[in-house]
C-alpha cells in the first residue's frame, strides 16, 4: 500500500513525498525500511505515551497497534534495530537523506486510561487530536505553548472529520481558544522540515 501511495503522489505532484504518517499510528521496523527506501525524510506516526490497543474495526483483536509508552517526545533518527530508540552512530549508510521521526505531541503526564486488554486500565497518554477530547486537548496545548520550548508542537487533524457536526464543534472549541491565546505570539507555524531544522539548531546551541 505504501509503495502505491508513494507512486501515486509522485505521479500527481511530479515530486517525491518527503513526509509521511501511517494510519492508526501503525509503525514497525519493516515500515522504517520502506520509508528509507522511498526517500521519506520525516515521519509523524509515533504517538509517545500511547498504549497498545486493538486495531480499529478488528472485533477479534488479531492485530494490535504498537505500544508507544517508551517512545521519545523529541525528533530523532530511528535505529534500524528498534524504531523507538535513536541510532547510536553519527554517520549514515542510507542511500537517501536521513529519516527523522517527529513524534506527535501527546498529553503528559500520563493518565489512567481504559484499554481493551488486561489489566484494562493503564497509565498512558493521548494524542492531541483537534476533534477529540476538546477540553483535554486545549489544556495540553496551552500548557505546551506556555513552556516556550524548542521542541515542535505537533497535533492531529483529519480534514474529513470536519464534516461531522460533533467533531466540528470540538474543533471550533479548541481553535477559538487557540486563536485568542496571548502566548501564541511566541509560537511560529511551520512545515515539518523547518520545525526539525529549528529544533536541531536549538539543540546545538544548548551543547
Amino acid at each position: 500500500m505504501f509503495k502505491k501511495q508513494h507512486r501515486g503522489y509522485q505521479s500527481i505532484f511530479g515530486v517525491r513525498p518527503v513526509a509521511c504518517r501511517f494510519g492508526d499510528r501503525w509503525m514497525g521496523n519493516e515500515e522504517i525500511k520502506l520509508l528509507r527506501a522511498g526517500g521519506i525524510r520525516y515521519d509523524l506516526t509515533v504517538e509517545p505515551g500511547v498504549a497498545s490497543e486493538p486495531s480499529p474495526g478488528d472485533p477479534h483483536a488479531t492485530v494490535w497497534l504498537p505500544d508507544y509508552r517508551r517512545a521519545l517526545r523529541v525528533p530523532y533518527r530511528p535505529s534500524a534495530a528498534d524504531f523507538l530508540i535513536p541510532e547510536t552512530h553519527s554517520g549514515t549508510d542510507e542511500p537517501n537523506p536521513p529519516l527523522w521521526i517527529v513524534p506527535v505531541t501527546t498529553t503528559q503526564p500520563p493518565r489512567w486510561i481504559p484499554v481493551r486488554r488486561f489489566p484494562f486500565v493503564v497509565k498512558a497518554s493521548r494524542a492531541l487530536n483537534l476533534v477529540l477530547h476538546p477540553r483535554t486537548t486545549w489544556q495540553q496545548l496551552a500548557s505546551e505553548i506556555d513552556r516556550r520550548c524548542h521542541e515542535p508542537l505537533v497535533f492531529l487533524l483529519r480534514s474529513g472529520d470536519l464534516g461531522d457536526p460533533g467533531f466540528f464543534a470540538n474543533f471550533k472549541y479548541v481553535i477559538e481558544r487557540l486563536a485568542s491565546y496571548r502566548s501564541l505570539r511566541n509560537c511560529r507555524f511551520t512545515g515539518v522540515e523547518e520545525a526539525v531544522t529549528s529544533f536541531l539548531q536549538a539543540e546545538k546551541g544548548r551543547v
